[in-house]
Parts: C-alpha cells; structure tokens; sequence
C-alpha cells in the first residue's frame, strides 16, 4: 500500500498541475473549454479521493495518528469538493474556478509530498 500511495502521489499532482494550467490555456484565449477538460478534473479529483482513502488506510494500517501530511491530503480533497460550490453559471468562471483549484491541489500535494515520512 505504501508504494501505491506514494507513486499515485505522482500521478494526482500530474492530472491536476496538466490540467489546471490547460484550463488555464483556455481562460486567456477566452474560449469555452472542451468537455474532455471536465472529464479530467473529475479524474484529477477522483484521483484525490483515491489518494486520500489509501492514505488512511495506510495510517491505519501502521497504527500511526495523523500528521501534517494527512493534513494536506484532507485541505486538498476539501478544496476539491468545494470548487464545484464556487464554479458559477458562466462557463467561462467556472473553468477559471476549477483550473485555479486544480493548480492549488497540484501545489499541495507537491508541499505533501515533501513532507512525507517526517
């Protein structure tokens, strides 16, 4: 399970940074965003969600409490959720919304990352 854990870390920082900053991409040129940049924030949330339960179960697997590693995991999964709350009507809004999230969980899970194992 740890290996699991800390290579899917790779994989969930990855989909997020990609496709926060190719929403990105579409904010600046101001067009609508394709519906397979929807599909990957799914992925890239549902990958947190995956990272967060292996987490847990892994700490509960070695007896430990939690620490500020854990802490990153549940802010990022918090963020996550709440983006689609404050993503809006407008089209535009919401890919900047989701694109900036995506980017802020990237980033988290960088900072999680290195202090993994403390």
């Amino acid at each position: 399970m740890r290996a699991f854990h800390g290579w899917f870390a790779y994989v969930v920082i990855a989909l997020n940074l990609g496709v926060g900053l190719w929403g990105l991409v579409w904010v600046r040129r101001r067009m609508s965003a394709p519906r397979s940049f929807l599909a990957l924030v799914l992925a890239g949330q549902s990958a947190v969600a995956v990272q967060v339960v292996t987490g847990v179960a892994y700490m509960r697997q070695l007896g430990q409490e939690p620490g500020f590693h854990s802490f990153y995991g549940f802010v990022i999964l918090i963020a996550a959720i709440l983006s689609w709350a404050f993503r809006g009507e407008d089209p535009r809004r919401a890919v900047t919304v989701l694109s900036v999230v995506a980017l802020f969980i990237g980033a988290v899970a960088i900072r999680g990352l290195s202090v993994a194992g403390r």
